[in-house]
C-alpha cells in the first residue's frame, strides 16, 4: 500500500544500508540504465537502490530486473497502476532501510563522488538535511549551461518565497528527522516535503560542488510555467496552509524573482532546449 504523506513516520530499520536511493519510474527505458550506473558507479558502496516500476509499458522493468539480478543492492517495487510521482516516492520511502534517504530520477545522473563526499560531511558535521550542486545536460550527456550552486543555508522562512533545492542531490536524515513524505499533488511535491522537513531543523545546508547531472530532454518539458506557478501555489495554500494574503505574497515574491533570472542564461537553455525538440522530432531518414 502507498503510505501517503499524513501517515506517521516509520520505524527506521537501524541493521540496513547507511543510505536508500529513492528512484521512481515510468516508461524510463532510455535513460535507466545510465541512472543505475552512477549509482552502482559511487565510491561510497553502503547504499541500496529501491527503484519503482510504477505501470511503465516499455523495458523499465526488465532493465530494473536484469541490474537487480547481478546487483543486490538493488531492489524492485513494481506497481501494476500509474502513481505520482509523490506516491511512487513514497512507496520506496516507507521500504527504505537506510538511515539516509537520497533522490535520484531515473533520467539523472550522479558523479561517483557525490555520495561519499555528502555523507562524509553530513557526518562529520552532525548535518541532517543537505543537498549540492548540479550541472545541467542534454538528453546525450553533454553538459551546457554554467553549475547551479546551492546556497551555503537555507531555512524555511526562506524557501518559502522559492525553491532552491533540488530533488537529485538532496538527502536527508531519517533517523534524526523521521522518515518524511511527499504530499500526493502532481508537480512541487518535492518542494512541499523540503518545506516539511525545514519544521524539523533549523535550515538545509548546500555543498557547493556540482556532484549530479539534471538532464534536460523532451520528456522532461511537459510542465510548463503556468502549470508549475499552480502548483506552487497548491503548497503554499494546501499544504503550508497559509492564509490567503501571506501566500499571495510569497507566490508574487516566486513569480518576480523568476522574471529576473538572468535572461540570458533563460534564453540559452530555451535555446538548447528547441534544438533538443527539433532534432527528436526529424524522421530518421532525414539525420
Amino acid at each position: 500500500m502507498v503510505v501517503n504523506s499524513s501517515a506517521p513516520s516509520g520505524a527506521v530499520d537501524h541493521s540496513g544500508p547507511a543510505v536508500s536511493v529513492i528512484t521512481p519510474c515510468y516508461n524510463a527505458e532510455r535513460y535507466l540504465e545510465q541512472t543505475i550506473q552512477s549509482v552502482m558507479a559511487q565510491s561510497f558502496a553502503d547504499w541500496e537502490l529501491l527503484i519503482v516500476n510504477a505501470a511503465s509499458t516499455d523495458d523499465t522493468l526488465a532493465i530494473a530486473e536484469r541490474y537487480a539480478a547481478q546487483e543486490p543492492r538493488i531492489r524492485i517495487l513494481s506497481r501494476t497502476e500509474r502513481l505520482g510521482p509523490g506516491p511512487a516516492r513514497n512507496l520506496a520511502i516507507g521500504e527504505a532501510r537506510g538511515r539516509y534517504i537520497a533522490f535520484l530520477d531515473a533520467d539523472d545522473l550522479w558523479m561517483p563522488e557525490k555520495l561519499e563526499r555528502q555523507i562524509g560531511a553530513m557526518r562529520a558535521q552532525g548535518l541532517v538535511f543537505t543537498h549540492t550542486g548540479y550541472r545541467l545536460i542534454d538528453q546525450h550527456g553533454l553538459e551546457f549551461g554554467n553549475p547551479i550552486t546551492p546556497p551555503a543555508t537555507v531555512t524555511h522562512a526562506e524557501l518559502l518565497y522559492s525553491c532552491t533545492i533540488s530533488c537529485l542531490t538532496t538527502v536527508y536524515d531519517s533517523h534524526v528527522l523521521g522518515k518524511q513524505y511527499m504530499p500526493d499533488i502532481l508537480q512541487s511535491e518535492d518542494y512541499a516535503l523540503w518545506l516539511n522537513l525545514l519544521k524539523r531543523t533549523p535550515h538545509a545546508v548546500g555543498l557547493p560542488d556540482a556532484l549530479a547531472r539534471y538532464r534536460i530532454h523532451p520528456g522532461s518539458l511537459s510542465r510548463g510555467k503556468l502549470r508549475k506557478s499552480l502548483y506552487q501555489w497548491v503548497v503554499l495554500r494546501q499544504e503550508e496552509k497559509l492564509g490567503v494574503p501571506r501566500a499571495v505574497f510569497y507566490f508574487l515574491s516566486y513569480a518576480i524573482r523568476g522574471l529576473l533570472k538572468s535572461k540570458n542564461y533563460r534564453a540559452f537553455v530555451q535555446a538548447k532546449v528547441k534544438a533538443l525538440y527539433r532534432k527528436s522530432s526529424k524522421p530518421a531518414d532525414a539525420m
